[in-house]
């Protein structure tokens, strides 16, 4: 049997609009999109922010050694050190095996661009 894709799309579109929590923007007013609450008597706040790793916090105020294997900003830093990194500044191009490690790590050049311009900083 074969599904309809617009059929799925306009199924979850529907049961999204039903659920107050699928909301995930402010309304113009400051209130929850969805049940029209303010935010604070709704429950319903942004993310918070992830903390540092401890090695990312050793890292903003001295150049260190250590990973936290999974930390974007360990990861980020791990990249700016190494050499597909350093060729690809060289060339003044993202090469090709510099972007492939961009893809492994799931990280943007920005990222790894703040990343090498912060050990630079701390060295």
């Amino acid at each position: 049997m074969t599904r309809n894709p617009d059929s799925s799309i306009a199924l979850a579109a529907a049961i999204a609009a039903e659920l107050p929590h699928a909301a995930t923007s402010v309304g113009a007013d400051g209130t929850h999109p969805a049940t029209g609450m303010p935010r604070q008597e709704h429950g319903w706040q942004d993310a918070p922010q992830p903390k540092p790793c401890e090695d990312c916090a050793k890292a903003a105020t001295r150049r260190h050694h250590g990973f936290m294997a999974g930390c974007q900003g360990c990861c980020a830093r791990a990249a700016a050190r190494m050499p597909q990194y350093r060729e690809a500044q060289k060339a003044g191009v993202q090469t090709h095996a510099y972007r492939r490690l961009l893809a492994q790590f799931g990280l943007s050049h920005e990222q790894v661009r703040a990343a090498a311009q912060a050990d630079r900083v701390n060295e």
